[in-house]
């Protein structure tokens, strides 16, 4: 049995884990993040302090913003001041983040991917990958490293740092 280890579980990790063990891997994914109250969670800056967050404020500002200048012409009408309740904003966004993380660790248990919450190193003296003068991983246009059994994507390598490419690039290495 193919045993694979993910480094990070952010939009790239996790769709390359939960793929593997669907192939037939024996997938173990590795992310160091906890929640503010110090709970083990998954999927890296996108979902807990990027993407997801912010999205989720945008939304409600947005809302706000509909509501006020367009609502008028639907034959809504509001007898009072709109404002925004910041604290109920975030405590939106706070169970949005929530509710995804919930929703990815399930996808983990039932997929059985072992998800384990620490930190992984691979420095470049320990396994001889070869990096950029940037720091990047250097990789080939399918992925590989320098070393034939580590393929690197997302924040590591150079490119755009996107969350929809980095679930493609997840996908891709792993078939």
């Amino acid at each position: 049995m193919v045993i694979v280890i993910v480094i990070g579980a952010g939009p790239g990790g996790d769709i390359a884990a939960i793929r593997a063990e669907q192939l037939g891997m024996n997938v173990a994914c590795v992310d160091a993040w906890k929640t503010k109250e110090g709970k083990p969670t998954q999927d890296g800056t996108c979902n807990n302090i990027g993407c997801i967050p912010s999205k989720a404020l945008l939304q409600s500002s947005k809302n706000l913003d509909q509501a006020k200048h367009h609502f008028g012409a639907l034959g809504i009408m509001s007898t009072g001041e709109l404002r925004m309740d910041v604290a109920v904003m975030l405590e939106r966004k706070n169970q949005v983040v929530k509710s995804s993380n919930e929703g990815k660790l399930y996808l983990f248990r039932k997929n059985k991917v072992q998800f384990l919450n620490g930190l992984a190193f691979m420095t470049r003296a320990a396994v001889g990958l070869e990096l950029d003068g940037r720091g990047a991983v250097v990789v080939n246009g399918e992925w590989r490293t320098s070393v034939p059994s580590i393929w690197a994507i997302a924040d590591v390598v150079r490119g755009l740092m996107l969350a929809h490419m980095a679930e493609e690039e997840g996908v891709a290495v792993v078939e």
